[in-house]
């Protein structure tokens, strides 16, 4: 696993902007020999291990009707800033 707590912020929206490219590939009919399925397990999977390792802290908020936001989360690093425990 890598450890995302040493790279940049500039480095990590790399990565995300790499895996991002990936799947528009494959959306777009690339023959690589994966399915978009897997492409998307990979791509999420990615996106969580970049969110959860990030000295960042982060909260996910879903936009409902109304533009009513509904906080879904944060990582460690949020609720370490915060000095909440939510694990």
């Amino acid at each position: 696993m890598t450890d995302f707590s040493k790279k940049t912020k500039a480095q990590l929206i790399r990565e995300l902007e790499v895996a991002l490219k990936k799947i528009d590939a494959l959306t777009l009919g690339d023959k690589s020999g994966h399915t978009v399925e897997e492409a998307l397990i990979q791509s999420e999977q990615r996106f969580r291990n970049i969110v959860q390792s990030s000295p960042m802290g982060i909260h996910m908020y879903r936009l409902e009707p109304g533009n009513r936001l509904v906080f879904q989360g944060a990582n460690p690093a949020a609720d370490h800033i915060l000095g909440v425990d939510n694990s």
